[in-house]
């Protein structure tokens, strides 16, 4: 019978150098897109989306007070 087993600790794959990862940022204005494509479709099937809809007043509230932040400016809104 065959395993598979992992190669050894000092090959190439686990001693090279990878570079970071990009910083990770998904601004308040493409949640306030997607939102208003989800209450939007709703509106068009004739169902409410009161929870979508509360979630869009809090993106629009995190926008006016911080900009084009990342999802972050949400958490920083309800603090204020």
């Amino acid at each position: 019978m065959w395993y598979l087993l992992p190669p050894p600790l000092n090959t190439q794959l686990y001693t090279q150098r990878l570079p970071p990862p990009p910083p990770f940022s998904f601004p308040t204005s493409r949640h306030l897109q997607d939102l208003r494509f989800a209450l939007g479709l709703g509106d068009a099937v004739g169902q409410a989306l009161p929870v979508a809809a509360a979630a869009n007043e809090q993106f629009k509230r995190a926008r006016a007070a911080h900009g084009d932040e990342d999802f972050c400016a949400v958490v920083e809104a309800y603090r204020e």
